[in-house]
């Protein structure tokens, strides 16, 4: 008997096919998004021990509230300070 485009040899519909594509899909996203939050938690933890350690955080730019301890705005201002890389 000839198959259809639609049928599969181990007799299950094309549907049911894509639907546990799906459902793996699914599953892998959910696991992937809960180890992105894990990620995410674990570099703010880091980035609040290195300022609770250097007293500002060298990774973000330079502002009012996010510099070096001692430092004086420079005559440009903060955004001047970062641009000239």
């Amino acid at each position: 008997m000839p198959q259809s485009a639609g049928d599969h040899v181990d007799g299950e519909g094309a549907g049911h096919t894509a639907s546990k594509y799906v459902t793996t899909f699914r599953a892998l996203f959910r696991k992937e998004m809960e180890q992105l939050a894990l990620v995410k938690k674990r570099r703010e933890e880091q980035a609040a021990k290195r300022v609770e350690k250097e007293g500002w955080d060298r990774f973000k730019p330079m502002s009012d509230s996010n510099h070096p301890p001692g430092m004086r705005e420079p005559e440009g201002g903060w955004a001047a300070a970062t641009s000239s890389v």
